[in-house]
């Protein structure tokens, strides 16, 4: 594929639902009773029409938040909440968090302005939480912050380079 080429709008809306598609699976597998102990756990409320995609039976979606723009990739922290790298002009990475129970994001913030950091790159390639990290990465380096601490929403200071200096490329090498 001609990198300098744009996808057509075929292409582009299947990606973005299958983003959004991996999103909600993501979210609900997030809601889930994770811990052995007994502790009444919320019942997750799903969209009548499962957030607009068809899901097989057994699986439901809601959708937590509309207003953010393009998403890329997501992880899910053990307190529920989410982490957003976008894809847009601006990129960024976005925490949700839900406050009343009702699988909405009530606070939504921003805390990453990926361009700078990617030279004006925006098309991020992961994003995972381990070890106490939230890890990311774009076509050239991997990257991590510290995950917040005592209820913060967002990580504090600037991400740790882990990894840098890839050749840029195209098809998530990183």
């Amino acid at each position: 594929m001609d990198t300098n080429k744009r996808l057509p709008n075929f292409e582009k809306v299947t990606q973005v639902m299958s983003v959004l598609s991996l999103f909600m699976v993501l979210l609900i597998s997030g809601c889930a009773e994770s811990s052995q102990d007994n502790e009444p756990t919320a019942k997750i409320v799903c969209d009548s029409d499962n957030g607009g995609i068809t899901l097989p039976d057994g699986f439901c979606a809601s959708v937590v938040v509309d207003s953010i723009g393009p998403a890329r990739h997501m992880a899910v922290a053990d307190n529920g909440d989410i982490y957003v790298k976008t894809r847009s002009e601006k990129g960024g990475v976005i925490t949700l968090r839900d406050t009343t129970g009702d699988f909405q994001a009530d606070i939504i913030e921003y805390f990453s302005d990926m361009t700078e950091m990617s030279q004006g790159i925006v098309w991020e390639t992961g994003m995972a939480i381990h070890n106490g990290y939230i890890w990311a990465s774009n076509k050239q380096e991997v990257y991590r912050w510290e995950m917040p601490q005592n209820g913060a929403l967002v990580p504090e200071g600037e991400p740790e380079i882990i990894v840098s200096g890839f050749p840029d490329q195209w098809a998530h090498a990183s």
